[in-house]
């Protein structure tokens, strides 16, 4: 019975952990801290900068190509001569 009730909520503590870890990036603040000038942080969160957002690269399509591929050689493949072998059923009587 105890089993049970902890079946049932393994996924609800799974989504709010999820759900945590995504939105503590966005909402991290430092309201209990006072303001140092040395620049140097403690919190964990802002010493690897995960709370600020990445920029993603430019990607652009190539505007001419380059490289011609050749066309592949068409291949025929001949029919081997059906082989002529003898029956190996007993000879009918």
């Amino acid at each position: 019975m105890f089993m049970r009730g902890m079946l049932r909520r393994l996924p609800l503590v799974a989504l709010t952990l999820a759900l945590w870890i995504a939105a503590e990036p966005i909402l991290h603040t430092h309201s209990l801290q006072a303001s140092t000038t040395s620049g140097s942080s403690v919190c964990a969160v802002c010493a690897t900068g995960a709370d600020r957002p990445i920029a993603t690269p430019a990607v652009v399509a190539p505007q001419s190509v380059i490289a011609l591929v050749p066309d592949a050689p068409l291949v025929t493949l001949r029919s081997a001569a059906p082989l002529r072998l003898a029956s190996r059923a007993p000879p009918a009587a």
